[in-house]
């Protein structure tokens, strides 16, 4: 799991252990981890990016938020049916986080293995087109040859620098693949967020004339 999924999952975990406990659910701890909740599910989403196997988290998040307000109005009522009722839902919450937590580590944003050569990965992404040349693979008269050619080379390393995505257009890939298993077109929508370990446009790397 990436860093913050990681976090708001530790969070709700957390927050879910203080509503399980009497004494802690009435004090200030539960409306600090309902806020700390709702703060790291804001964080993922802008840097990192949302994903529908988080939907189950975010749900969770908007819960806690109401178990916050209903334990406090609990507390100040005393038992009651709005303390029958947490009790209820904190029996169905229980499930829905380890569903929070499964469905992340099932369908993971992966990482590919860090490459053992001596030298870092650069890549090169082109698109070439020939005017002179009509499409033959098409009823669009006025469409040209055209061809992407991607290109990866050895290069300088700078682990500062960003990586190149998996899949750099993800959207027609992921629809397409899903199509062809039957599923529904957001099924590998996460593919867009996988980074590859290549340096998009880095130097080539130095100590010898060619490679």
């Amino acid at each position: 799991m990436r860093a913050f999924e990681t976090w708001l999952l530790a969070a709700l975990s957390l927050a879910l252990l203080i509503v399980s406990v009497p004494h802690w659910r009435r004090t200030r701890w539960l409306r600090l981890s309902a806020i700390g909740a709702v703060l790291i599910g804001a964080a993922l989403s802008l840097a990192e990016g949302p994903r529908w196997q988080l939907l189950p988290a975010y749900a969770l998040t908007v819960l806690l938020c109401w178990f916050s307000v209903l334990a406090n109005s609990t507390a100040a009522g005393g038992p009651g049916p709005r303390c029958r009722l947490l009790a209820l839902s904190l029996r169905l919450a229980l499930p829905w986080l380890a569903l929070s937590i499964a469905l992340p580590l099932c369908v993971p944003v992966f990482r590919f293995p860090t490459p053992s050569g001596r030298h870092a990965i650069g890549t090169l992404t082109y698109h070439w087109l020939d005017p002179t040349r009509s499409q033959a693979w098409t009823a669009d008269a006025p469409a040209r040859r055209e061809l992407m050619v991607q290109v990866w080379y050895p290069a300088m390393a700078n682990p500062m620098a960003r990586r190149a995505a998996y899949l750099p257009d993800a959207a027609p890939l992921t629809a397409a693949l899903a199509r062809i298993h039957g599923l529904p077109a957001f099924v590998f929508g996460h593919f867009r967020y996988v980074m590859s370990n290549a340096m998009p446009s880095a130097p080539v790397a130095g100590g010898q004339p060619a490679f």
